[in-house]
């Protein structure tokens, strides 16, 4: 008997739908002012252009970054370099994934060996030093373009009483229920009448995948894989199964080592 609350919900997919309902909130920690000044004005040059407005928090430790985003959790994009207490951008990086698995990370660094283990922690993007404005811009130009796509894409819940929107980025797996699925999401359980096959066609390309017959899992929110679980940052558990499909292979075969 399941304990959270269950909604019956009718889906219709949404995508790219203009308007947020909230102003973007994006950190940079490094220890060079100069930078972060540099970034900031990135910032301000993109809001303009793209007249979404950004608010920029400037850390000069991580210290301070992971004091407040252990908090509020409400960063939506986090740009990393070398801090004043010695503490490079990958080790703050596998700090804020223990937090949030779902915030956009991007790693500067000068040690290139960074590019390739930060992708077990799921950075977005690698910048290596010096950068050069050009790139900067155009590196935050794209996460913030990735980001608001991601946020803007919901299902539309329809109730007797009222209407709510399931975003897909707040899905963490849904579930056969009988003849109907479960829906998991960050803010509690949704029953859908909607099949486990169309809810693969709803989801197709947005970081979800099949585990098992009755189960599909948000990657994002995936901790670890084992013989027979996918186990997520949340401590819930999901099975897993030896599937046949080869997309579904491939993308869990990836996450096969355990991640921070």
């Amino acid at each position: 008997m399941l304990s959270t609350k269950v909604i019956f919900v009718q889906y219709f997919c949404l995508s790219e739908v203009k308007g947020m309902d909230k102003n973007m909130k994006i950190a940079v920690c490094d220890s060079d002012k100069d930078f972060l000044n540099k970034v900031e004005v990135i910032l301000q040059k993109l809001s303009k252009n793209n007249e979404v407005p950004y608010i920029t928090f400037k850390y000069e430790n991580s210290y301070e970054l992971l004091a407040y985003f252990s908090n509020y959790k409400d960063f939506d994009i986090v740009l990393l370099g070398f801090d004043n207490m010695k503490k490079n951008g990958y080790e703050t990086a596998v700090d804020i994934r223990k937090i949030d698995s779902k915030v956009k990370i991007i790693l500067v660094s000068d040690v290139i060996q960074f590019a390739i283990k930060g992708y077990d922690i799921q950075i977005s993007k690698f910048l290596q030093k010096p950068v050069k404005d050009f790139q900067l811009l155009q590196v935050l130009n794209t996460v913030i373009e990735e980001k608001q796509k991601e946020d803007q894409k919901f299902f539309i819940n329809k109730t007797n009483a009222r209407i709510d929107k399931i975003y897909y980025s707040e899905i963490k797996y849904i579930e056969t229920f009988g003849r109907h699925t479960l829906i998991h999401t960050v803010h509690g359980v949704y029953e859908s009448y909607i099949t486990m096959r169309n809810h693969l066609k709803l989801l197709e390309n947005s970081g979800f995948v099949q585990s098992h017959s009755g189960y599909i899992v948000n990657l994002n929110f995936i901790k670890s894989i084992s013989e027979k679980t996918v186990l997520l940052r949340d401590g819930e558990k999901v099975i897993l199964s030896q599937m046949n499909n080869p997309a579904s292979v491939s993308m869990l075969s990836g996450l096969r080592k355990p991640q921070i």
